[in-house]
């Protein structure tokens, strides 16, 4: 169909749409495929303290059992607010690798130097801020932290 300009109308609504369904959101398979390697990324780099971690849940059920419940939380925390993360548009927030990198040397030294396992614990959860501030800016901040 034509306007009076000899135009063709709904062309560019079809152009804008396959632009829309051609981003990477946070539940396209490009997103999940993206979460997933950087999510298999980081438990390989945390690995030492997830297994570290788990031995004492089991181990000192009084003073870790809860820290089997905390993955479990915040999945629903994020589940929650699944409609907002799924308009969310993702951007790269280069701020967010300053906390990354920092979580990252922070691991490091907390094993190489004073070998503490909470020191390792929070230099972990400030890579994961990190990594979300890079990956998704400081709207999708709003929802995961």
């Amino acid at each position: 169909m034509a306007d009076g300009q000899g135009k063709s109308i709904g062309a560019a609504s079809r152009s804008e749409a396959v632009v829309a369904d051609a981003r990477i959101g946070p539940f396209t398979p490009a997103g999940l495929t993206i979460t997933l390697v950087l999510a298999a990324a980081f438990v390989g780099l945390f690995f030492r303290w997830f297994y570290k971690q788990g031995r004492f849940s089991i181990n000192f059920m009084e003073d870790w059992g809860h820290a089997f419940v905390i993955p479990g939380i915040s999945a629903y925390l994020l589940w929650r607010h699944r409609e907002a993360l799924a308009k969310l548009k993702p951007e790269v927030f280069w701020p967010g690798l300053a906390p990354f990198l920092l979580g990252i040397i922070a691991y490091f030294a907390g094993i190489v130097t004073i070998s503490n396992h909470m020191v390792q614990g929070f230099a972990m959860i400030l890579t994961l801020f990190g990594l979300v501030l890079l990956m998704l800016g400081p709207r999708g901040m709003r929802y995961c932290f």
